[in-house]
């Protein structure tokens, strides 16, 4: 791929991707049996499945990414080696940061790379809470109420010593 670091590159095998999509459907399982997750997925025609199992995959690309083990938290807990992972099935997707997102933690984008298969993914950079809160990329895109649209270009890239 031209411009793109192929260190940043992130292959799953079949039963990697497997393992994620059943830890995110376990997620949204259990927030829908807790009464929780339908208001906040309501844009969405499939009541967040969709969401919990792409956020699953990205954690998973991302220790992977990370050369670490994938201990998948439960729901509001740091999801990789310190980091919040938000993941996107769009290669250009901003990072989403919301209000209520810490300063001090640090928010990681994981886009799909190859929407056929979803087997290859690129983590595109990251940013801390408070770095991705500026006026200007505030936006409601979903009807959701407002987020901050980190673009790509802006996000800090992993180095590799």
């Amino acid at each position: 791929m031209h411009g793109v670091d192929q260190r940043t590159l992130v292959t799953l095998t079949r039963e990697e991707l497997v393992e994620a999509a059943t830890v995110g459907a376990r997620r949204n399982a259990e927030d829908l049996a807790d009464g929780k997750g339908i208001g906040y997925f309501s844009v969405y025609d499939d009541w967040g499945w969709t969401v919990h199992i792409i956020g699953a995959i990205g954690e998973r690309v991302f220790a992977k990414f990370m050369q670490v083990p994938w201990e998948p938290a439960p729901m509001k807990g740091v999801d990789v080696a310190g980091c919040m992972v938000r993941c996107s099935m769009k290669a250009t997707s901003p990072l989403r940061v919301r209000d209520r997102d810490a300063d001090d933690k640090v928010y990681v984008l994981v886009v799909n790379n190859d929407p056929k298969t979803f087997l290859r993914w690129r983590v595109a950079g990251y940013c801390s809470g408070k770095e991705g809160k500026r006026p200007e990329w505030r936006n409601d895109p979903q009807g959701r109420g407002p987020v901050f649209e980190v673009p790509q270009n802006v996000l800090k890239e992993f180095v590799w010593s």
